[in-house]
């Protein structure tokens, strides 16, 4: 054969390899951007992130998608319910099978979806698993590739092939381990896993073996994570642009001085607030300052110690505490006041109640973190 026919078949060869790594990578962002989000801490589906997202929420998201869904009440006693419905529109989702969702009291603890997945696809998109478990039921034995730190598992049948994931369960991060295996009868087996497809380290031929895995961390996607967000879509009756950042020493409390905080109280270094516009002072407007919060949250609002409150400020609960910046007198203390928020909407007043001196400043702390 000639050279040119040679180079003809190398360069097929060539171009099938390309499409077929293209092909894979495409698949692994695709499954990545399914089970993330912005707004998640780790993995989630459509938003809904077990340990996080309140049966509400998840009802107004399947509502706004415009999915129906089924919903059976399991125990009442437990008030724990299932909710169940199919997806035609996502990738890798199976379309004749159920997705299910299961809740108990207002709190998800379980997403589980059935799927068709490349292994490879999954390894592209998350890196190598922290631990691969095994468990069996009465229907076969099952491999689980389990991302601990993302709370997530995908699940292998040992029956079919052992390429293909069929399944992918998100819990909540305090669920016992055998949730993130769809409660198998049996219990889950730890193996070492420092990089899938090496033994021990692959189903179904792995040993399961007892000990302490030991995770690792390699994620192979380029995409940043991007930071959770507490407070969003600030709003200001005025139509000034209020600014989110997080509590430090030296930052800039207003969007039009310089003033900064200088004594922070340690339970709010970090956490997230909303710097305001210190000329919207003498504002009254009843509904003036609205915002998001993407869980229940105390939220303080620093209000100028030298001023009577305004009326819709009096109910907060009086901390005690200050928090101090300085201001064109020099140093000021701002006394932190405290109300009790669901997720959701807020909305604030004005400032004013007179002649108020200094604009007010918005802290959220997470319910569970606040002090």
């Amino acid at each position: 054969m000639s050279k040119y026919f040679y180079g003809l078949i190398l360069f097929h060869v060539i171009l099938v390899v390309s499409i077929s790594s293209a092909q894979s990578s495409t698949q692994a962002e695709e499954l990545y951007d399914l089970l993330t989000d912005p707004a998640c801490i780790k993995a989630c589906y459509l938003g809904i992130e077990p340990g996080r997202t309140t049966r509400l929420q998840a009802e107004a998201i399947l509502n706004t998608n415009g999915i129906p869904y089924n919903r059976t009440q399991l125990d009442p006693d437990l008030d724990s319910w299932s909710y169940s419905w199919f997806d035609t529109g996502r990738p890798f989702i199976i379309v004749d099978s159920y997705i299910y969702l299961s809740v108990s009291g207002n709190d998800i603890g379980q997403v589980h979806l059935p799927v068709s997945i490349s292994v490879n696809v999954v390894l592209e998109a998350f890196g190598s698993p922290d631990q691969v478990l095994w468990d069996s039921n009465p229907q076969g034995d099952y491999y689980s590739l389990t991302y601990s730190r993302l709370n997530m598992a995908f699940l292998i049948s040992s029956i079919g092939s052992t390429d293909e994931v069929i399944a992918i369960t998100i819990a909540r991060s305090d669920s016992p381990y055998r949730n993130l295996v769809n409660s198998f009868v049996g219990e889950p087996i730890n193996q070492p896993c420092p990089t899938y497809g090496t033994p021990p380290c692959i189903a179904p031929t792995a040993v399961p073996i007892t000990g302490t895995p030991t995770p690792t961390v390699t994620p192979t996607l380029s995409q940043t994570p991007v930071p959770f967000t507490l407070i969003s879509n600030i709003t200001a009756a005025n139509g000034k642009t209020y600014e989110r950042d997080t509590v430090a020493a030296s930052e800039t409390m207003f969007i039009d001085r310089t003033y900064t905080f200088t004594t922070v109280p340690a339970a709010f270094a970090g956490q997230e607030f909303i710097r305001t516009a210190n000329d919207d002072k003498q504002l009254t407007t009843v509904d003036f300052l609205s915002f998001d919060l993407a869980q229940s949250a105390a939220v303080y609002v620093a209000y100028d110690t030298r001023y009577t409150r305004p009326r819709w400020l009096a109910s907060w609960t009086d901390t005690g505490q200050d928090i101090v910046g300085t201001d064109q007198i020099g140093s000021l203390a701002r006394r932190l006041y405290r109300r009790d928020f669901p997720a959701g909407r807020v909305v604030l007043g004005g400032n004013a109640t007179a002649n108020a001196g200094t604009m007010y400043t918005v802290i959220a702390v997470p319910l569970d973190e606040a002090p």
